[in-house]
């Protein structure tokens, strides 16, 4: 079942001494996914609205850990930030499990104007990531480098 969600969505953000450590729940996984996905989005661009001009979807592979197919999504996006200056404000989840990962995005482009109150990211880390699967929804936790 694919979920889209849209820009800004709720996340929690944890204490941390020198990054930004977030958490992220959802109604399933790939709801907690596209949440966290989103997160990035309203980061890099300071909450700043981005005018979606293109689309693309994002495919990873399998891992043995739902955390670590979730932190390659977010370093795909990440990637796609740094290299094209694309800020994701719509994301769906089209399949999300330990065979990999499929999103179709919705992308605008980073304005200095509109966002130049977003985080200067350096990457997406391993550090203290979770992600939790249950009968009662999904919760994420991740560090951005900055």
């Amino acid at each position: 079942m694919a979920t889209m969600l849209h820009s800004p969505q709720p996340f929690e953000e944890l204490p941390h001494v020198a990054d930004i450590h977030i958490r992220v729940r959802g109604e399933s996984r790939e709801a907690a996914l596209a949440r966290m996905a989103l997160v990035h989005a309203q980061l890099v661009s300071g909450g700043g609205p981005v005018t979606v001009t293109g689309r693309e979807t994002i495919e990873v592979g399998e891992s043995a850990d739902l955390v670590l197919v979730a932190i390659d999504v977010l370093r795909a996006l990440h990637d796609r930030f740094l290299l094209a200056g694309h800020i994701a404000p719509t994301v769906t989840v089209l399949e999300f499990g330990l065979t990999g990962a499929r999103l179709q995005v919705a992308y605008g482009h980073y304005d200095p104007h509109l966002h130049g109150e977003g985080l200067d990211i350096k990457a997406v880390t391993y550090h203290q990531a979770r992600f939790d699967d249950g009968p009662e929804g999904a919760a994420a936790e991740l560090v951005f480098d900055i």
